[in-house]
């Protein structure tokens, strides 16, 4: 064969010397595992007994083309998704390199679960979201996903932050941390969906105030004679002292005694008999930046042929029978309800900026409803009001609280009020059974004073409140018969016998739960009494979690609390006048309050560091009023005064803690014991001391020591001008 002949058959796919036969056909193999196919992508190949003439192959899914190859190994990896499932067709084509096509097909069962699109849910949370004061965030951070695990991320204004086993971080805040931080936490699952969630913390720490010292020379005074007083005052670093002024008993115009622009900053004053008594001495110190702080000293004045001290103040509000009062319906003082009677805000005097609301009479029986709701934005004053309600479901309810009318149980409004010269009263017999008496509960508030009001079987409940440079103070205000019991018609007497939870509730007359690490908190010159039969209450006054700050602590002085007894007086019973930390609190200082007939302990330090128990009465005949004794078995009765620490999770440093110079008579006969004593006791890591505490008298305690110390305090708010409870009009 010529070259030009070879070269037309090679074109024509002739082997040379082998005529015009074709090429031969090869058997094709295209197949698969028939299914259930759970999983992509699916594998194709394509066998081919000879591939020697073979241009190309290609596959399709159904109708659609998804590959093509040029050379062996023909394979091809086929995309599958739920939206395949059900049969599924296959096709290779293979086409020789004359252009003929050759087809083979198989089919397949589809099962491909449905992809997760569901993003996870982050869940974050913080202990705090404003701070004042230096103390710790605490951050939980957490995921959940339908599909398994999560992959968490947490950022502090977009810097990541190290999420530890178990997801909780802690961070210490300080005044350097000032600002408006976001915690942003995102959580990814394994499908690559996310989602994030955040919290805002606001950090508002202000300089720390001035310390200011006052002393008085001489410290006791016999006959009348000039006080020379004397203070030192230190600023907080980079500022100054602009001055100091001297007031002697109270902070008022007319107990103003003089300034002292420089050092060494002093002043007197002449002492006469009218002074007989405690005369307090205060100096109160404006910084460069016009803040003040202020320190205070005692003055004994006993100057024999004197006049004797004043009666309290005669002008004091005489509460009627609630069946005689002509009561509202219950009253929500909001923006609205201001502007609609045209009240504006106070203009000049130590109220000004605030709204006057006077003169409300406002009931309810329905649970979960506030007799007064205060919802307002503005600073508000309500005075010579009387309200009454049953304690409600959630927070802020209560005869006078802040829960945000018409929106679900559990908002509440963020409220700056003064309630002065009211009565809050227990519906009492006309409750409905099962519930008790509310009294004024508020809580995310900012500001709360209450003074000079009247409590009747109800008292004070306050959580998680004082944020923005607010305060809480309750001061002169009368306290009777504080009642947990629940109402039951089916008792003799009303109320039920029941135990807790069942029969009765703990409350307080004063119950501060978590607000700690605020200035100027004041617990002061309230008079509480308690009768058994008539009231159920746990601690008269309990600071659960809170205290004030190293420069302003918590002041819990010159109470008197008389009686605290459970339903059954004879029972086993753990209230008492006062208890401070309870679980892990701080800064707080109680100090010349009389505290008597309070059955199980008279003051407590409970798990709290930087507290104070200092210059207090405590006594008690361990005898009801019926003549039946309070500890019938030897474990009713605990002792009068303690310092301990009962939180497994908290560190009691005795060293911060000191407890000195009280007088205990903490009576706990027995039969066959009746000069039986429980005074002190202190745990070993509680405080520091004690010092200087006296065990008075001893043996079996009198009732005329009681009544004595009783007019001894009341003789000391007389010459203190100290009025206490709700004043006419």
């Amino acid at each position: 064969m010529s070259s030009i002949a070879r070269l037309l058959a090679l074109l024509a796919g002739i082997r040379p010397g082998s005529g015009s036969a074709p090429p031969p056909r090869p058997t094709i193999l295209f197949t698969g595992a028939a299914g259930p196919v759970t999983a992509s992508p699916y594998p194709l190949a394509v066998e081919l007994s000879d591939s020697s003439n073979t241009a190309r192959v290609d596959f399709f899914k159904g109708t659609v083309q998804i590959g093509q190859r040029l050379s062996a190994p023909y394979t091809c990896p086929a995309e599958l998704t739920f939206v395949d499932n059900g049969e599924v067709q296959f096709r290779a084509v293979v086409v020789d390199k004359q252009g003929n096509p050759r087809e083979v097909s198989f089919k397949i069962d589809v099962a491909i679960g449905v992809p997760d699109t569901t993003a996870p849910v982050p869940l974050l949370t913080a202990s705090s979201l404003n701070f004042t004061a230096d103390g710790t965030l605490t951050l939980n951070a957490s995921g959940t996903d339908a599909g398994g695990a999560v992959t968490l991320l947490l950022t502090r204004d977009g810097t990541a932050i190290t999420i530890p086993p178990g997801g909780e971080v802690t961070e210490g805040i300080t005044r350097s941390s000032n600002g408006t931080h976001v915690y942003l936490l995102r959580a990814t699952d394994a499908a690559g969906n996310f989602a994030t969630t955040t919290q805002t913390v606001t950090v508002a720490i202000p300089l720390p105030g001035a310390t200011v010292g006052v002393s008085a020379s001489p410290g006791s005074v016999t006959t009348a004679r000039p006080l020379a007083l004397g203070a030192v005052a230190t600023p907080p670093s980079g500022l100054t002292i602009k001055w100091l002024d001297f007031y002697r008993g109270s902070v008022s115009p007319a107990n103003f005694i003089s300034r002292s622009s420089s050092p060494p900053y002093t002043a007197t004053t002449d002492v006469t008999a009218a002074d007989n008594g405690t005369l307090t001495l205060i100096a109160i110190a404006t910084d460069s930046q016009n803040r003040t702080a202020q320190g205070t000293t005692n003055v004994t004045v006993a100057i024999s042929g004197g006049t004797p001290p004043p009666t309290p103040d005669p002008a004091l509000y005489v509460e009627p029978d609630p069946s005689t009062i002509t009561w509202s319906a219950f009253v929500v003082i909001n923006d609205a309800y201001l502007d609609g009677l045209g009240i504006v805000p106070i203009v000049g005097g130590p109220d000004a900026g605030r709204s006057l609301v006077t003169g409300l009479t406002a009931r309810t029986l329905v649970k979960g409803q506030c007799a007064i709701y205060v919802n307002t934005t503005r600073p508000l004053l309500l005075t010579h009001s009387t309200a009454s309600a049953p304690s409600g479901n959630t927070t802020g309810q209560a005869a006078i609280g802040n829960a945000a009318y018409g929106l679900p149980p559990g908002n509440t409004v963020a409220v700056d009020v003064v309630i002065r010269d009211c009565s809050v009263i227990t519906p009492g017999l006309d409750l409905a059974d099962g519930q008790r008496g509310g009294g004024i509960l508020f809580e995310y508030a900012k500001n709360i004073i209450v003074e000079n009001c009247n409590f009747n079987g109800v008292g004070i409940n306050l959580q998680t409140c004082c944020w923005g440079g607010g305060t809480f103070r309750a001061e002169r205000n009368r306290f009777r018969n504080i009642d947990g019991r629940f109402r039951d018609r089916s008792s003799p007497n009303g109320f039920s016998l029941g135990g807790d939870g069942v029969g009765w509730y703990r409350v307080q007359a004063v119950q501060l739960d978590k607000v700690r690490g605020v200035a100027g908190m004041s617990i002061k010159d309230n008079w509480v009494t308690n009768l058994p039969g008539e009231s159920r209450v746990e601690d008269n006054i309990n600071t659960y979690k809170s205290g004030g700050t190293s420069a302003s602590p918590l002041m819990i002085d010159r109470n008197l609390i008389d009686g605290a007894y459970d339903t059954v007086p004879s029972n086993i019973y753990s209230g008492s006048a006062i208890v401070m930390g309870d679980e892990g609190g701080e800064y707080t200082t109680a100090q010349r309050n009389t505290a008597v007939r309070t059955s199980n302990t008279g003051i407590s330090m409970s798990s709290t560091n930087f507290g104070k128990i200092i210059s207090n009465r405590i006594a008690q005949t361990g005898f009801a009023p019926d003549g039946s004794r309070v500890d019938q078995n030897g474990a009713n009765i605990d002792v009068g005064i303690y310092a301990r620490n009962y939180a497994s999770n908290f560190f009691m440093d005795k060293t911060t803690n000191i407890v000195d110079d009280n007088d205990v008579a903490w009576a706990a006969p027995l039969a066959g014991q009746p000069g039986r004593r429980l005074d002190f006791g202190f745990s070993d890591n509680a405080t520091e001391g004690p010092i200087g505490n006296r065990s008075y008298t001893a043996g079996a305690v009198p009732e005329s020591l009681i009544t004595d110390w009783i007019a001894d305090h009341l003789a000391v708010w007389a010459a203190a001008d100290v009025v206490v409870g709700r004043r006419v009009a």
